[in-house]
């Protein structure tokens, strides 16, 4: 092998490495990017959960058992108790 050939395989093979090592940098943001976007889908799968058993919660409020008092169809005053389910809270 002459010496200049020794010298352009040197050359491609530090070009190569340089490309390389250029490669693993752009590999090791996409890996940093992927491991930030599953922190961040668990995170929103966590809020989804304590929303969802929130809401289910806040359903369960809504059905209660009271006294009533009123008046029938038939001019009557009534009083009793009874099951209630809440449409609108203020």
């Amino acid at each position: 092998m002459s010496i200049a050939d020794g010298r352009d395989l040197l050359g491609l093979i530090d070009t190569q490495d340089a490309e390389i090592k250029t490669l693993w940098q752009a590999i090791n943001k996409k890996d940093e990017q992927i491991d930030k976007l599953i922190k961040v889908s668990e995170e929103l799968v966590n809020k989804t959960y304590q929303l969802e058993t929130k809401l289910v919660k806040e359903k369960a409020k809504r059905w209660g058992v009271g006294f009533f008092a009123g008046m029938s169809q038939h001019g009557e005053a009534v009083i009793g108790i009874g099951v209630t389910y809440t449409f609108f809270r203020f």
